[in-house]
C-alpha cells in the first residue's frame, strides 16, 4: 500500500506539472518560451514528452503490477473468508488495471487525422466509406457570440448511405465503423469556380483538378494593378508546366473561370481509437466499484 500510495502521488503530481508545459515542441520552440537554463532542463530530461518517457511509463507499470498483485491478494482473501464477502474494491482495482491496459492500447494503437471540407467535398475513409459534407452552418446567439459550429454530412458505404443528414457539432461527434469524426474547427477560404466539359469544379487553396488534357492546382487569389482579383494557378499541359493568372470569363484549355467566393470551410478530425470501449468499461467498472464500496461502507455504518 505504501508503494501504491507513492507511486499514485508522483504519478498524479508529475502529470499535473506535464499538462503546464506544451508537449512534442521543437527544442527552439522551449528556448523562446523560458529562460535558458529551465528550457534546457526540460529537453535534456525529456519532460516535454513525458507521457512517452520513462518518467512516466515505468512509474506506471510498477503501479500496475502492485495493484495487480494487491487485487489478485485481496480477491482470494475474500473469496476464502466466512461471512459477508466485499467485492467492491476488487472491482474498482479491476477497472483501474483495465484503463491503463486501454489507455496504453489507445496510445499505440489511436490513428488521427484532419480534413478540410467545404459543402458539396467528400473524403474518403480508411475503411472505403465516403464522407461528404452537405453543408455548413456557423451558429451565434443574438448577441453575436458563436453558439456552435455544425457540419451536416453524409457517410456512403458501397454505394449506400449509412448515415444521411447528421450533423457532427462540437462535443457531438459522428461515431461509425469504429471511426470518431469530430468537429474541429473552421475558417473562410477563397474558393476558385471553374466551368469545364464534366460540369463546374470548387478548387480551395492547394487542391488540383485533374482532366485528360490539363491539370490545374489552385495556389490562391490576389489583386492587379487594376484593382481586379485574380486566381494564381499552376497549370501542367501540352505546352508544359507554368504559373498562369485568371479573371472572370478567361479560359485555360478547357477550363473557364466563372468567380471566385468566400466560403465557410469545416475541418473534421477523424480517429480511429480501437481500445476506446476498453476504456469505457474500465470506467464502468470504476463506477460500480465505488458505488458498491460506498454502499457496504454506508451498511456498516448503520
Amino acid at each position: 500500500m505504501r508503494l501504491a500510495k507513492l507511486l499514485l502521488v508522483y504519478l498524479a503530481s508529475a502529470s499535473i506539472l506535464a499538462s503546464f508545459v506544451p508537449q512534442g515542441l521543437e527544442a527552439k520552440a522551449y528556448a523562446a518560451m523560458y529562460p535558458s537554463f529551465v528550457s534546457k532542463l526540460l529537453v535534456g530530461s525529456g519532460f516535454t514528452m513525458f507521457f512517452s518517457s520513462a518518467f512516466f511509463i515505468l512509474p506506471g507499470f510498477l503501479f500496475f503490477a502492485n495493484l495487480s498483485a494487491c487485487t489478485a491478494k485481496r480477491f482470494v482473501r475474500e473469496i476464502k473468508k466466512k461471512g459477508r464477502k466485499r467485492f467492491g474494491p476488487d472491482i474498482l482495482h479491476c477497472g483501474l488495471m483495465l484503463l491503463i491496459i486501454g489507455s496504453t492500447l489507445s496510445y499505440v494503437g489511436r490513428t488521427e487525422g484532419a480534413v478540410e471540407l467545404i459543402p458539396g467535398d467528400s473524403v474518403q475513409l480508411p475503411d472505403g466509406s465516403t464522407l461528404s459534407l452537405l453543408d455548413f452552418q456557423y451558429e451565434r446567439y443574438d448577441d453575436g457570440r458563436p453558439k456552435a459550429w455544425v457540419s451536416l454530412v453524409e457517410l456512403r458505404k458501397s454505394g449506400q448511405s449509412a448515415s444521411k443528414g447528421y450533423k457532427i457539432q462540437v462535443n457531438k461527434p459522428l461515431r461509425y465503423s469504429g471511426f470518431t469524426v469530430y468537429q474541429s474547427a473552421y475558417r473562410e477560404i477563397p474558393v476558385l469556380r471553374l466551368d469545364g466539359p464534366d460540369g463546374q469544379y470548387n478548387l480551395v487553396p492547394g487542391k488540383e483538378l485533374v482532366l485528360s488534357d490539363i491539370r490545374v492546382r489552385y495556389l490562391g487569389a490576389h489583386a492587379d494593378g487594376e484593382g481586379r482579383v485574380l486566381a494564381l494557378v499552376q497549370v501542367s499541359d501540352s505546352h508544359g508546366e507554368r504559373i498562369a493568372r485568371l479573371g472572370v470569363g478567361e479560359e485555360l484549355v478547357s477550363l473557364r473561370m466563372i468567380g471566385l467566393d468566400t466560403r465557410m470551410a469545416s475541418t473534421l478530425a477523424v480517429v480511429k481509437d480501437s481500445a476506446f470501449f476498453l476504456v469505457v468499461l474500465a470506467y464502468l467498472l470504476i463506477t460500480v466499484g465505488i458505488s458498491m464500496t460506498f454502499i457496504q461502507k454506508a451498511k456498516d455504518a448503520a
